[in-house]
C-alpha cells in the first residue's frame, strides 16, 4: 500500500492581499484573503477536476486533454469581487474556456 500524497490529486492555499489607499479621503486599509484549491486528475490525466475559493470569489472547472487538443473550463462566481467592487453586476456567473492545439505534438508526430 502506498503512503503519502495520493496519485493525481493535489491542494493549494495561499493569500492574497489588496492595498488600497485613498489621498483625497484619507483611506487605507489593507485586506487578506484566501486562496485555496483542490485538483484531482483522472483516465491517466486526461481528465483533470478543480474547485476552489480564488480570494472571495468560489470557483470550479476541469480540464480534458486528448492530443494534440486541451480544453479548460472554469466557472467563477462573482469573479474579482473583493478587488472591483460591483464592476461585473451585483451578482456574477463567469464561465471562460481556452482550447489550446500543441503544434509540437503534431510535428512529432510526422
Amino acid at each position: 500500500m502506498r503512503r503519502g500524497r495520493s496519485r493525481g490529486s493535489r491542494g493549494r492555499s495561499s493569500s492574497a492581499g489588496l492595498e488600497k489607499r485613498n489621498a483625497i479621503a484619507g483611506t487605507h486599509t489593507v485586506i487578506y484573503e484566501p486562496n485555496i484549491g483542490f485538483e484531482q486528475a483522472l483516465f491517466s490525466r486526461r481528465l483533470t477536476l478543480r474547485c476552489g475559493v480564488d480570494e472571495t470569489s468560489p470557483t470550479a472547472g476541469l480540464s480534458v486533454k486528448i492530443p494534440p487538443f486541451n480544453l479548460d473550463v472554469a466557472y467563477v462566481r462573482n469573479m474579482a469581487r473583493s478587488r472591483v467592487g460591483e464592476l461585473f453586476g451585483t451578482e456574477s456567473n463567469s464561465i471562460l474556456a481556452t482550447l489550446t492545439l500543441d503544434y509540437g505534438a503534431i510535428y512529432r508526430e510526422h
